[in-house]
């Protein structure tokens, strides 16, 4: 397993990879910095990352639609689960969100709750709010998963 870390503009960005696959990418606390950096922001975002990760057959589900949600746009946990084809899971949905193991290649940040407000993130909502702002802001850039 081959770990690299990156500076974003939204914090430290650890990436966990096996062989070319990457199959984690979570955020961390400036004390939980292992070494240098060892990538630019700009080549992360312009490297096609294959994506590897690793849950259950609901969460891979979620997780793949999730992928499908526009750059810089938002979803509800209900619409997500809608488009699932679990209609009433929206909360199962949530749970699956916040178990994704790729920050931002798995764009689990565009998906807020029905009102508008954001719900919970994995890595704080105060950053959810941060790299929405950022792709709104960005909205010709995108992230190249495969």
């Amino acid at each position: 397993m081959q770990v690299l870390q990156i500076d974003t503009p939204f914090g430290i960005l650890e990436l966990m990879l096996n062989r070319k696959n990457l199959v984690a990418a979570a955020f961390l606390d400036q004390s939980q910095l292992l070494g240098s950096i060892c990538m630019t922001f700009q080549e992360f975002m312009c490297n096609e990352w294959l994506l590897a990760p690793q849950g259950s057959e609901f969460q891979q589900r979620v997780w793949q639609e999730c992928r499908k949600i526009p750059w810089g746009q938002t979803l509800s946990y209900g619409e997500l689960a809608e488009r699932i084809g679990a209609p009433h899971a929206s909360q199962a949905v949530g749970s699956a969100l916040g178990h994704n193991p790729i920050a931002l290649l798995i764009p689990c940040h565009r998906v807020i709750q029905k009102n508008g407000s954001l719900g919970g993130y994995r890595w704080g909502t105060n950053r959810k709010q941060d790299i929405l702002d950022w792709e709104r802001h960005y909205p010709h850039l995108q992230w190249k998963p495969t």
